[in-house]
C-alpha cells in the first residue's frame, strides 16, 4: 500500500511475513541468522539470487542481500498489479478519497501480517 499511494519502494516497510514464497523465506532466514555458510546453503541462496541478477552471499553482503531479496520478492513481483490497482482507483474516483484521507488507507487495506484471520472470518466471504 505504501508504494501504491506514492511511497518509494526503498522506504516501504517489508518483513519476511510479507513474502509468500517459502523458498525465499528460507533464504531470508539463512541470511538473517548465519554468518558462515556451507556449500549447500550458498547454493540455496544462489538459487534465489541468480535469476534476479543478484550476487552470491558473503559475510559482508548478507544484510544487503537480504534486503534486496525482500524488495524484489515482495515489491518487484507486484509492480504491474500496483499500476493496475492505482489506475482502477483513479478511474472510479476512489483515489480522490484516499488522497484527501490518507489515514483511511491502513484501515481499508491492512497489511497481511497485521491481520489475524480466523476460519469464521473466511466463512463470511
Amino acid at each position: 500500500m505504501h508504494v501504491l499511494f506514492g511511497g518509494e519502494p526503498e522506504t516501504a516497510t517489508i518483513t519476511e511475513s510479507d513474502c509468500v514464497d517459502q523458498d525465499v523465506r528460507e533464504v531470508i532466514q539463512l541470511l538473517e541468522h548465519n554468518t558462515d555458510f556451507s556449500e549447500e546453503q550458498r547454493s540455496q541462496v544462489l538459487a534465489v539470487t541468480l535469476p534476479w541478477d543478484l550476487p552470491g552471499v558473503t559475510s559482508e553482503n548478507r544484510w544487503w542481500l537480504r534486503e534486496k531479496i525482500l524488495l524484489h520478492s515482495v515489491l518487484g513481483r507486484t509492480t504491474q498489479q500496483v499500476k493496475q490497482l492505482r489506475k482502477g482507483l483513479k478511474d472510479t474516483g476512489v483515489w480522490d478519497f484516499f488522497s484527501s484521507r490518507p489515514d483511511a488507507v491502513p484501515i481499508l487495506f491492512p497489511r497481511t501480517c497485521d491481520t489475524n484471520l480466523t476460519p469464521q472470518d473466511l466463512e463470511r466471504f
